[in-house]
């Protein structure tokens, strides 16, 4: 089973992916970067962390790429294999090379444009070798 993070200012782009991400495990929902990053530390310190995170690119406080390098700054500090870090997929509306470029440049492990099509979310979490995606 996998545990899932979805990180969307926005409460329907949150409701419908986990939804979609339901039938692969538990998923919970963050309103921003803020919250995302102290859910993302209590459950890594619980011992229970995530395996996906998807999470929106543009949002207030902190961006998804904002909070995506303070993950993957973390995960460097503890000593964690690129095969440990958490798996996130970034969503925006942008579509743009760069911001695409950007966003790996971030640490993300996959991109996906907005509005989110079931088939490209699945196949994602295919390529990713999550837990239910085999």
């Amino acid at each position: 089973m996998m545990k899932t993070l979805v990180v969307d200012d926005d409460y329907i782009v949150r409701a419908m992916l986990c939804e979609l991400l339901a039938p692969y495990g538990d998923c919970e929902e963050s309103p921003n970067g803020l919250d995302a990053l102290k859910r993302y530390k209590r459950a890594y310190h619980e011992g229970t962390p995530y395996d996906l995170i998807v999470m929106d690119v543009l949002m207030p406080e902190l961006s998804g790429r904002e909070v995506l390098k303070k993950i993957r700054n973390m995960e460097y500090k503890r000593g964690a294999a690129m095969v440990d870090e958490v798996k996130v997929i970034m969503i925006s509306y942008l579509g743009d090379p760069e911001d695409v470029v950007s966003s790996f440049r971030s640490g993300a492990t996959a991109y996906i444009v907005k509005p989110i099509d079931a088939g490209v979310l699945h196949m994602r979490i295919k390529e990713l070798g999550l837990p239910g995606g085999e």
